[in-house]
């Protein structure tokens, strides 16, 4: 970890999350992986699974940071870097 970087940790189907500040997350417990982007969904976005459901990175790392997304918004990449 950068000494500059920040963490949040995040509850997510009742299991923690942490989300860094560049862009990468980590999930906790015994089914850990340790700290990844994740890995590419056919549109290239980066997903991890969490339980039994899918997320995007992007959509954890905003939870985190920004709070909870507003129904039908979406987070704006706005360099286009997905």
């Amino acid at each position: 970890m950068i000494a500059t970087e920040e963490s949040k940790d995040i509850i997510v189907n009742g299991r923690r999350v942490t989300c860094y500040s560049d862009g990468s997350v980590e999930t906790k417990g015994n089914w850990s992986r340790g700290r990844t982007f994740g890995s590419n969904d056919k549109r290239g976005y980066q997903k991890m699974a969490i339980g039994s459901q899918t997320t995007k990175v992007h959509d954890l790392v905003a939870m985190a940071f920004i709070g909870p997304k507003p129904k039908n918004y979406d987070v704006d990449h706005i360099n286009g870097d997905k």
